[in-house]
């Protein structure tokens, strides 16, 4: 799998099974709007999932808030496990987004945050950025830091291990 990079950002093609998955996913929920935000919160994980087995980081899936139907059903989550590290927040924006909101029961056991911002057709994913910590339900993506903040943390925290 190819990527090519704006600027800061890296831009993932996202692969028609991982589209198929989300709507998936859409179909079980209650109303219009949830499945929409399933729809958006599983494409934003399987973008930073590519992203991050294209750098051999170990992530777990199944683990995952946003993988368990129940979860999916009740909460806002867009999480990604990393095994030894703690859950990594995906959250999707659309093209010419300033902020990202992030849900209240998100909570902060989180070690980060990956904003991703989707394509009109879902082809394709741009990883904005990354921060650590939030204050408040938005993130000014003006205020997202290089993916490197990203990859420093993690390799930091699994050298640990």
């Amino acid at each position: 799998m190819g990527y090519a990079t704006g600027g800061d950002s890296i831009i993932l093609p996202i692969p028609q099974r991982n589209r198929r998955l989300a709507q998936r996913f859409s179909q079980h929920q209650p109303t219009l709007e949830k499945a929409e935000q399933v729809f958006n919160n599983t494409l934003a994980v399987l973008v930073v999932y590519d992203f991050l087995q294209l750098l051999g980081i170990e992530t777990d899936l199944l683990k995952s808030d946003s993988w368990n139907s129940v979860v999916r059903l009740v909460a806002n989550s867009a999480d990604l496990l990393i095994p030894h590290l703690g859950k990594l927040e995906c959250r999707a924006v659309k093209m010419g987004s300033q902020t990202c909101p992030i849900p209240m029961e998100v909570g902060s056991d989180r070690i980060g945050y990956v904003v991703v911002e989707l394509d009109e057709q879902f082809k394709a994913g741009k990883l904005l950025g990354f921060i650590e910590q939030v204050k408040g339900t938005e993130i000014p993506l003006c205020q997202l830091q290089p993916l490197d903040a990203l990859l420093d943390l993690i390799n930091l925290s699994l050298r640990r291990f």
